[in-house]
């Protein structure tokens, strides 16, 4: 289910990307999310992970958090992290990921994912740790 609610918000901030008009700083954003998608679908986890986090920075610094696909971004990037093992810092961005679309009620589905993943990860990492 998870793979395919990322496939949908991929499409969606795709959508939304190409939906607006397209001002020179949004070039390397959608640049680096289109690197990101082609990664995906070749199963190149390392540069998935690369411009996942490439798109999330460069939106956050040019568009800031006021954009909703900053949000959404973010939510890509907490993805590849959590596939890479790295649960911290996946929790950290999706916990921004919820942040970022508090104020963007068409994008509650995405939120809410974000900190369902969040807890998720974190109450398996507790899991492992007690066992451990």
């Amino acid at each position: 289910m998870r793979e395919k609610f990322m496939k949908s918000a991929v499409f969606e901030v795709f959508f939304a990307l190409l939906s607006t008009p397209l001002q020179a700083n949004d070039d390397e954003v959608l640049a680096a999310y289109r690197a990101f998608t082609e990664a995906e679908k070749s199963g190149d986890a390392k540069n998935a992970l690369a411009f996942a986090e490439k798109a999330y920075l460069l939106a956050t610094e040019k568009w800031g958090p006021e954009k909703k696909q900053t949000g959404v971004l973010a939510s890509n990037y907490a993805v590849q992290l959590a596939h890479a093992g790295r649960e911290n810092d996946a929790i950290e961005i999706n916990d921004r990921c919820a942040e970022l679309l508090a104020d963007h009620p068409d994008e509650l589905a995405t939120r809410l994912d974000c900190l369902y993943e969040a807890g998720n990860i974190l109450s398996q990492t507790n899991v492992h740790d007690a066992f451990a």
